[in-house]
């Protein structure tokens, strides 16, 4: 065996020494810093070190409430005319994240890293910029509304409608404010919460679209203005006039791009373009359109949930809806216009995109398996008589907080139990093999339906499930044709099996006309997709009306109850692909026959 020459054996000594003082050290280092931020931790020049988060974020709220109560201040000369204007934080939407700015802040690695700890400790960090936003643009306006600056803004030519007949208004110079040199300064100053005093120039701007140009377009685009485009949404329609939102467009010579998804598009060039003139969208009067006409048909705001057991009662309570948020891609709706009314396309699809609702679920459930939400089943069924809205909800609460077994076929019928007047339900129409006809639960299709469509989007198989004998319009409100499934106690059953080897949690309630089942378990990587309704097989029905005698209706009182509908068929694929990558096709398939119009009649 070789000796070590004494050197190195000093050498690794005198290492090991200081990697154990060292350590000795920065242990005793962070656990006097225990819960609070590194000496010279600071954030926009604030010194937050021995800080604890709570501490931390106190301070930096304080600092920016008192900020925000701050004018900034801007200035301009026009003409010899000297301005001042003032502006209040809000009025830019500055808003500070705090909590995310003190939680970046006091990140420090110590397991993978622990040099750069140790030396935080003892040596100056550099100063952290708390995060912000601001509107950009909103900055811009206000300025040019203060300044008194509207009449002075350049303005291209552009067309008007008087007296049905579309005009042209001339082009005028203009002068507009130059913020993006002073920009790089303005962040600087909200970050650091400093105060503002800004000289602003301008520049003069001459127009790119003239009242020539527009005269030698007028017929075409006279065309293009008058002409209606159809905007959809699942089954809404609306109908987008640019001859009723003249003031909404705006014309600009344009360059051609590619542009992913849209292929080649006009867009509006920065510095004027020499390409074609070009109509475009008004962007804050369109957003203005949308939120007044649209918005509040389609979108909704996330609604979280809460889940846990009651302690006395040992029942699962639902805190909330668990309902995912809905917007609006505006900016892809707004190119779509565009391209629309430019290239004269008839039709627009509204675009969304969701945002899922927070879900909180206790750990004596997620012991159990239920983890997180697998599918959820949606319908609605507005236009509702009483007695069916009243069936529908006492139906949905019979479901709710109901756990569907590892391995078990769960059975509709089975669980809804008995239905009378005894368990709260009330008469309403029915399809029955003797006709359409007032009984014990009618609605609970509707339930029935929603919870099938639940079963089909976690991916389980349906081994029971039967469509309606004619097409009800109640099932196609949502996702059209081909989804509903029909139930009727001691006959028709939906039953669909729980392969993911852990319990599913039923969270089923109605609310507004729409009617929800969310299955919460645990996922197995399983993903699903829907591909329908392919609708063909249309027949049409006997023009003669159906009478049914109601004896709850008065002498010769009349009350339609189903309206004519063809026959057709209806066709669904649903892929799912498990989490090993194989995918499998099912196909469903649906018939409905042809109907009358049906009426109530009260006795003769």
């Amino acid at each position: 065996m070789k000796k070590i020459p004494l050197k190195y054996i000093k050498t690794i000594g005198l290492g090991l020494l200081i990697g154990v003082l060292l350590t000795g050290a920065l242990f005793g280092v962070k656990v006097y810093l225990h819960g609070k931020l590194l000496p010279g931790t600071t954030i926009s020049g604030i010194n937050l070190g021995y800080k604890t988060k709570t501490e931390a974020i106190e301070i930096l709220k304080r600092t920016t409430e008192g900020y925000m109560s701050k004018p900034l201040i801007f200035e301009i000369e026009i003409d010899g005319v000297k301005k001042t204007a003032e502006i209040i934080p809000k009025e830019i939407d500055l808003q500070y994240f705090v909590e995310e700015s003190v939680s970046i802040a006091s990140k420090i690695d110590f397991k993978t890293n622990p040099l750069p700890y140790a030396l935080t400790a003892i040596a100056p960090k550099d100063s952290e910029s708390i995060l912000y936003t601001f509107d950009r643009s909103k900055l811009e306006n206000v300025l040019i509304e203060k300044f008194e600056m509207k009449e002075l803004l350049p303005r291209n030519a552009s067309y008007v409608i008087n007296k049905g007949q579309v005009e042209v208004v001339p082009e005028k110079e203009g002068i507009i404010l130059d913020t993006e040199s002073r920009i790089q300064s303005i962040k600087n100053a909200l970050g650091n919460f400093q105060s503002i005093k800004e000289k602003l120039e301008f520049k003069k701007v001459i127009p790119t679209v003239s009242k020539e140009s527009l005269e030698e377009k007028k017929e075409t685009m006279t065309a293009k203005i008058k002409a209606k485009i159809k905007l959809t949404y699942e089954n809404k329609k609306w109908t987008f006039a640019p001859g009723e939102q003249i003031d909404m467009i705006v014309f600009a010579r344009t360059d051609k791009v590619k542009i992913p998804f849209f292929g080649d598009v006009e867009v509006q060039s920065k510095d004027g373009g020499t390409g074609e003139v070009y109509a475009f969208l008004n962007a804050e009067k369109f957003n203005q359109y949308i939120e007044e006409n649209i918005s509040k048909e389609i979108e909704k705001e996330t609604e979280p949930v809460s889940i846990y057991k009651d302690i006395e009662t040992q029942k699962i309570k639902f805190e909330g809806r668990g309902l995912d948020g809905v917007k609006i891609q505006k900016g892809h709706l707004k190119k779509s216009l565009e391209l629309a009314l430019n290239e004269r396309v008839a039709e627009v699809k509204i675009l969304t995109e969701k945002e899922t609702a927070p879900v909180t679920i206790s750990e004596e459930l997620q012991e159990m398996g239920i983890k997180e939400l697998i599918g959820t089943g949606y319908t609605t069924f507005y236009g509702s008589p009483g007695n069916r809205v009243h069936n529908i909800g006492v139906g949905m609460n019979t479901f709710n907080g109901m756990i569907i077994a590892p391995g078990e076929e769960f059975s509709f019928n089975k669980n809804i139990g008995r239905v009378d007047g005894t368990t709260g339900y009330r008469k309403e129409l029915t399809i029955t093999q003797k006709g359409t006809i007032p009984e014990y639960g009618g609605g609970l299709c509707q339930v029935s339906s929603t919870m099938y469509r639940a079963a089909l989007f976690s991916g389980l198989p349906i081994t029971a499930r039967a469509p309606h004998s004619y097409a009800v319009s109640y099932y196609s409100q949502i996702l059209g044709h081909g989804l509903d499934a029909t139930v009727y106690i001691g006959g028709q059953d939906l039953k669909f099996m729980n392969d993911t080897g852990y319990p599913i949690l039923i969270h089923a309630f109605a609310f507004d006309g729409n009617a929800y089942f969310k299955f919460y378990g645990t996922s197995d990587g399983r993903e699903v997709e829907m591909e329908g309704p392919h609708i063909s097989n249309r027949n049409s029905a006997s023009t003669e009306p159906v009478y049914i005698q109601d004896p709850t209706l008065k002498p010769g009182e009349k009350k339609q109850i189903e309206a004519h509908h063809p026959g057709l068929s209806a066709l669904w694929y649903r892929y799912i692909t498990n989490a090993d990558g194989t995918e499998t096709k099912e196909t469903i398939s649906s018939k409905y026959r042809a109907t009358q119009n049906k009426y109530l009649i009260g006795p003769q």
